[in-house]
């Protein structure tokens, strides 16, 4: 136990920049694949500190990046985050979609254990109402309309938090720690391009960190098989072709009906008796007036399933719909793929030993779940590292009650950033001891 009674002492000389750093980039929210400002922090803290550090195109492989903002938009976006605070030194090599940082702490040979943790934020509107934690300490969002809703700002400060704590114990590892600061985790479009780079390819052992607000504070878990659902993402396009509504209906190709057909039609598709399935359509924009014939629709869907065989029954499905649509209207189709990731949860031999080093130490509460409805890139990074002979599992850990979970209220307990330090670099010690 000496060494967790180190690991605690360090935990505490450093727990107030954890949460100035989970609050820092709370004000600050950036999407995915702009999360410049975030990555550019992360980098410099991690040189300052002492890391080794990889960062941009060193993990991301380009081609297997989707749904990325324009090139307008992404310069646009440096600018801001430069505005803003950005590191300059590292503010230009994550720019362009390329936001991934990782640390990688080294001492000799032995096994390589994997972090994982995510760092954008999502689309939601901070609350204003005078109860909310982050209003009255000054740090809620400064962008309309973007806000950390799901708890990345605490996951990327628990990850340099680590990274501090291990690099001050480097002489108690055996083999190699690295670090994943993840972008682009609410799209489901992150993990992929990092998995396809090749940096996850010598790892053992990996796990990922993730906080769940209405869960009591301190609790943690690993989802089991069949752990998340699989998820596929699609931008969809309908091309018609305007006219005048009243003089001339029958020149034009209804984008709008086409859209609203296949809505109606994408939620009719049968449910499946090998177990649950889901499907979302999220945005629908059509049309510039009213007595114009629509010629332009667009909406963002997406499908998930328990397995990746169930999501991949719902895509099939949908894509027949959305083609049926179409060609009922006479109208041109683009369907776009913007991220997905396959189903699953944990190894139970990794996730049983993360519970009994939990009840071990009691640092933080064990709680046994079977599952997530919700979907995980994640998956794609242990699908990898499974591939090449390791294991993983994914963590979830309660910092609440505190708000809905991507919800305008969303909070957390700032109390569970210095238990999460501790117990993280403690796995990782003693997996590395195993």
């Amino acid at each position: 136990m000496d060494q967790l009674n180190d690991i605690r002492t360090i935990a505490n000389e450093i727990e107030k920049s954890v949460i100035d750093a989970r609050r820092n980039f709370h004000k600050y929210p950036e999407l995915a694949w702009l999360e410049i400002r975030t990555a550019s922090l992360i980098a410099r803290k991690l040189k300052d500190i002492g890391c080794d550090i990889k960062i941009g195109r060193e993990i991301i492989d380009a081609e297997s990046r989707v749904g990325l903002p324009n090139k307008a938009d992404l310069s646009k976006e440096l600018e801001r985050a430069l505005a803003e605070g950005a590191d300059k030194e590292f503010a230009e090599p994550v720019s362009d979609g390329f936001t991934g940082v990782a640390a990688v702490i080294s001492n000799g040979e032995g096994p390589v254990i994997g972090l994982r943790v995510d760092t954008d934020a999502l689309r939601v509107t901070e609350t204003s109402a005078s109860s909310h934690q982050p209003l009255k300490e000054g740090f809620t969002s400064t962008r309309d309309g973007v806000m950390h809703a799901c708890g990345h700002d605490a996951n990327t400060a628990v990850g340099l938090g680590v990274a501090e704590v291990l690099t001050r114990l480097k002489d108690n590892i055996r083999g190699t720690v690295k670090i994943i600061f993840q972008p682009a985790e609410e799209s489901i479009a992150g993990a992929y391009p990092i998995a396809q780079s090749g940096f996850l390819d010598d790892i053992d052992k990996i796990f990922s960190i993730h906080y769940f607000s209405p869960w009591n504070s301190g609790e943690v878990t690993c989802a089991r098989d069949p752990g998340y659902f699989a998820i596929s993402r699609f931008d969809v396009r309908f091309k018609g072709e305007s006219s005048h509504a009243g003089g001339q209906p029958e020149k034009g190709r209804n984008a709008l009906l086409a859209a609203a057909n296949a809505v109606t039609n994408l939620y009719a598709i049968p449910r499946n008796g090998q177990g649950g399935t889901r499907i979302n359509v999220g945005t629908l924009s059509a049309g510039s007036d009213r007595n114009v014939i629509c010629d332009d629709a667009f909406m963002r869907m997406e499908t998930r399933g328990a397995t990746t065989e169930l999501n991949e029954y719902m895509t099939e499905n949908a894509m027949r719909v959305l083609k049926a649509s179409a060609e009922l209207w006479n109208c041109e189709l683009e369907v776009i793929p913007m991220g997905g990731a396959p189903g699953g949860g944990s190894d139970d031999v990794f996730a049983d030993f993360i519970m009994n080093y939990a009840e071990k130490t009691g640092i933080l509460k064990a709680r046994h779940e079977q599952r997530s409805f919700g979907s995980e890139d994640f998956i794609c990074m242990l699908k990898r590292v499974r591939e090449h002979g390791g294991e993983g599992a994914a963590l979830s850990i309660g910092a609440g009650p505190a708000g809905k979970h991507h919800g305008p209220d969303f909070d957390l307990n700032e109390s569970v950033l210095k238990d999460s330090v501790i117990f993280a670099s403690g796995l990782i010690l003693e997996i590395l001891k195993e």
